[in-house]
């Protein structure tokens, strides 16, 4: 059961919008300075709302409690005259103002300018993560990234992109979406010179040249190059699928799965290819179905040197080279190579005869058997 307290969020009084932080929320109402909410006097609208005094005055909701709370900003900088609620804000806003580096890492011995921030950083350097999610049991450094984390599972999304309106859960996913309209991808690779929006989306891409997998798989010895692939991996051997449809109730290991899934309710398939037309849901599926127009296959197996459109059917077919069988019938223990081979399986010990003769509508389990019967009876 996810911990109410820690879902305390804000929400500003004038538009809705909720917030992890209550600073995030102080520093969103001043968005709303220059915003009137009255209508022009021509309309004789007698509803009015205007922030007129908001250069002394902000308005915070608390979504736990639903009380209104209005506090003064008493506290004002000696040079860019921005307010404060706090004497202790203050001060660590006025650090802003100077180039002073006091504070220094002991480790890289980068400097900050307040210990506030020293302190922050150092967690960079420890593996400590002692925040955790009672729900899906993921852990964090600080209880911020944990708060953002629970928003997840409240499915509270806040943050809403002004050009096509989708709405986010927090900040830094809104910023990656919105590249998306500007087209901006600063970042590119030397070996291929794909360009990324980010920097540590540069950083992965590497790793598919360099071969660097750090993450390893305790059950299997797969190998990841990040730790929430081999985090979603693992949820394979435990069987967790923590992502479920709202409207089918089909659960997901991970969040992209469940997010392609949807589309098949809503029908949307918003990427389009330009040399057929074809539509797909995303943008990986859109890269794989270019490449069967021009031909290219960039993943080659080291065994035999056949080449594959993507990683996802070259890993299939190094499982030849191996012998590896990783998934297990939980009733006779028989294994298989693919999941789906292994859900065909199931069937075996289950009632279900999901295969039809279209002539005489006889049923099977399996395929195999629809074919061998047809051979047999109507051909």
């Amino acid at each position: 059961m996810m911990d109410q307290d820690m879902l305390e969020s804000f929400s500003c009084k004038f538009c809705e919008q909720t917030f992890v932080k209550r600073k995030s929320l102080e520093d969103h109402i001043r968005t709303h300075k220059e915003a009137s909410y009255s209508k022009n006097d021509d309309n004789n609208c007698t509803e009015k709302a205007s922030l007129s005094n908001q250069d002394q005055m902000f308005v915070l909701v608390d979504s736990e409690q639903n009380q209104v709370e209005v506090q003064g900003h008493r506290f004002k900088c000696d040079i860019c005259e921005k307010s404060f609620t706090r004497e202790w804000n203050r001060k660590r806003h006025m650090v802003q103002h100077f180039d002073d580096k006091s504070f220094q890492c002991e480790i890289c011995e980068t400097r900050f300018k307040t210990k506030f921030s020293m302190t922050s950083h150092m967690l960079v350097h420890s593996k400590e993560k002692p925040f955790k999610c009672e729900t899906c049991e993921k852990h964090f450094k600080t209880l911020f990234l944990l708060k953002s984390h629970l928003l997840i599972h409240a499915h509270i999304k806040s943050y809403k992109c002004k050009v096509c309106e989708k709405r986010f859960v927090n900040e830094k996913r809104l910023i990656r979406h919105s590249l998306i309209h500007t087209d901006e991808k600063p970042f590119r690779c030397d070996y291929c010179e794909k360009t990324f929006c980010f920097k540590s989306e540069l950083k992965i891409h590497i790793m598919s040249h360099t071969g660097e997998k750090p993450h390893r798989c305790d059950v299997c010895e797969k190998r990841f190059h990040t730790l929430g692939k081999l985090n979603e991996h693992k949820r394979i051997h435990t069987e967790e699928k923590l992502h479920r449809c709202d409207v089918c109730e089909k659960r997901f290991y991970n969040l992209t799965g469940l997010n392609r899934h949807k589309m098949i309710h809503t029908g949307e398939k918003p990427f389009r290819c330009n040399y057929c037309k074809k539509k797909l849901c995303s943008k990986s599926e859109l890269q794989t179905h270019i490449m069967s127009h021009t031909g290219e296959k960039p993943h080659r197996c080291d065994v035999c040197e056949k080449r594959f459109y993507n990683l996802t059917g070259l890993n299939r077919h190094k499982l030849i080279h191996t012998g590896e069988k990783l998934f297990a019938c939980d009733i006779c223990d028989k294994r298989f190579q693919r999941k789906e081979n292994l859900n065909i399986h199931m069937v075996i010990h289950s009632n279900k005869m999901p295969y039809k003769c279209d002539i005489c509508e006889k049923q099977f389990k399996r395929k195999q058997e629809v074919k061998r019967h047809m051979k047999s009876n109507h051909i």
